[in-house]
């Protein structure tokens, strides 16, 4: 996850984190005193902390507060994942998106099924999708006489990771992970939808409520009014893409919420139709979601992301989960041909193990 409380426990990590700035100079008695002075504070009553301090040049020990108790190590795990990532998968790696054909080109009609194959670039947005289509009519191509498939088999069909807490799901950063997904902004934060609600300067009247990128491939229970009280909230219904709005938003203000979908490549395929619509292109055959691209298919088009060495910033900075999901798994596709969570753990440990870290205490089920 991105945010958190800042209660004064998070303080107290600050405090850690200033303290220990200093460790390497400072004298050892004052700095474990001071140490265990922060770690005995009421605040960390009931919670499990292990600590241990090295100095980054020596490597020498400086102080440790249970060192061998094993903990979550929460979003600090995207560490080992990336750090996995770019020797697995190298610092120029580039996620991309395919769309090709299997048919046969006759003037503007291209007689055959046309792909879509996500690679699990987490940082598509729907104007590369656009890009994509209008690179297709500018072949030439008007018409598709076969189907369109939409092929996310790079990754599994498990979208959310082991454990993940069922109140998160409609989240930004409990949002599915899918080969072929979609992000509504810049922050890569992919399988989900920006939903805007604007509250009318006349108490009581609905808010309005604007989806980006537009789609219908959700719906609205819209309860939400213009009025006081600041409870305005929206989540969505497990199983669904039923979004519910309720609760009041003060006059005249907006609210701009990231909500997940169900099944992000249903999305892709609803905004990749519209890209086609918009671009003049007729398809003749039925959307098919989940089919496999045959190796004898033909690329038409490419999107590529920028490449991995520069991806790690927004993903660490902003802690994306589904971003470093997605490397997990490109890491499974990579070492063993599995895109697949367990597929990934296993290359991460093979990565730790290269630096002569033991991996046997270690129980890691996702990237995130």
């Amino acid at each position: 996850m991105r945010l958190g409380r800042w209660t004064h426990a998070g303080g107290l990590l600050l405090g850690l984190s200033l303290l220990l700035g200093g460790c390497a100079t400072a004298p050892k008695t004052s700095t474990s005193a001071s140490l265990d002075q922060l770690l005995a504070d009421p605040a960390l009553h009931g919670a499990s902390v292990s600590l241990m301090v090295r100095d980054a040049r020596s490597g020498n020990t400086l102080y440790q507060h249970n060192p061998r108790t094993r903990l979550s190590p929460a979003s600090s795990l995207k560490l080992l994942t990336t750090a996995a990532a770019m020797d697995v998968l190298g610092p120029q790696y580039r996620f991309s998106t395919q769309l090709l054909s299997d048919g046969i080109r006759q003037g503007a009609v291209l007689d055959g099924n046309l792909y879509l194959r996500g690679l699990g670039d987490p940082t598509i947005q729907w104007a590369d999708y656009q890009a994509l289509a209008a690179n297709l009519a500018q072949q030439g191509i008007r018409q598709v006489r076969g189907d369109v498939v939409f092929d996310d088999t790079f990754f599994d069909a498990e979208r959310l990771g082991t454990d993940w807490s069922q109140d998160d799901e409609s989240t930004y950063y409990g949002a599915q992970i899918s080969a072929l997904t979609v992000s509504p902004n810049d922050d890569f934060d992919a399988g989900s939808l920006l939903v805007t609600a604007r509250a009318p300067v006349v108490a009581g009247r609905p808010v309005t409520v604007e989806i980006s990128p537009a789609t219908d491939y959700v719906q609205l229970s819209n309860r939400a009014v213009s009025g006081t009280g600041n409870s305005y909230g929206i989540n969505r219904q497990h199983g669904t893409n039923l979004l519910r709005l309720s609760g009041a938003l003060a006059p005249g203000r907006q609210s701009p919420q990231l909500v997940s979908v169900w099944e992000p490549t249903q999305l892709v395929a609803n905004l990749f139709e519209q890209a086609l619509a918009q671009q003049g292109i007729v398809v003749q055959g039925r959307r098919m979601i989940g089919g496999v691209t045959p190796t004898t298919a033909t690329v038409l088009a490419l999107h590529e992301s920028a490449p991995l060495q520069e991806l790690i910033t927004p993903l660490l900075k902003l802690s994306n989960n589904n971003m470093s999901e997605a490397l997990l798994k490109s890491m499974g596709r990579k070492t063993v041909n599995a895109g697949t969570a367990p597929a990934g753990v296993a290359a991460v440990a093979g990565f730790l193990k290269r630096q002569g870290i033991d991996t046997a205490t270690l129980n890691q089920v996702d990237g995130s």
